[in-house]
C-alpha cells in the first residue's frame, strides 16, 4: 500500500516516521515526500583494478571501502554531470527514521529523466 501525503504527515506527527530536517510542505505530493541530495557524493575510482566488494568477507568495513575506493565530489549549485559508466555513492540531506512498531517501510529512489533541463538533485521517497 502506498500512503497519501496526509497519511505520511500523520505518521510524522505520531512519531512513527521521522525526517530531519523536516521537509517543507511543498516537498509533499500525493504519494511521496521529495528529499534533497546532499551536495557531497563519493565517486568510485575507475583505476582500482581487481577491486572486489564483498560485505560477507571477514573484517569487511564499508567505511574503509568508501575511503579507499572513492573520492569526494561536491556538487555545485548549477549541478554536476554524471559521466557515463561512473558509479557514485550519494546520501540525502535528510535523515529518515522508521519506528519498527509502526510497521511502515520506505523506499528511496532517484528521479530524473534523460532530458532534464537541469541536472538531477532530488531524490523521491514514497513511504510504503
Amino acid at each position: 500500500m502506498i500512503l497519501t501525503d496526509r497519511e505520511i504527515q500523520s505518521l510524522l506527527k505520531k512519531g512513527l516516521i521521522s525526517i530531519e530536517p523536516k521537509p517543507p510542505l511543498a516537498a509533499y505530493n500525493s504519494t511521496a515526500v521529495d528529499l534533497t541530495l546532499d551536495p557531497v557524493i563519493r565517486e568510485f575510482r575507475t583505476n582500482a583494478p581487481g577491486l572486489i566488494i564483498d560485505p560477507g568477507a571477514p573484517g569487511y568495513k564499508a567505511t574503509d571501502l568508501i575511503r579507499s575506493a572513492t573520492d569526494p565530489v561536491t556538487i555545485a549549485d548549477q549541478g554536476w554531470e554524471l559521466p557515463r559508466g561512473t558509479l557514485v555513492l550519494a546520501w540525502t540531506r535528510e535523515r529518515v527514521d522508521l519506528d519498527f512498531k509502526g510497521r511502515v517501510a520506505a523506499r528511496v529512489e532517484g528521479k530524473a529523466g534523460a532530458k532534464c533541463a537541469e541536472p538531477p538533485r532530488r531524490v523521491r521517497g514514497p513511504v510504503r
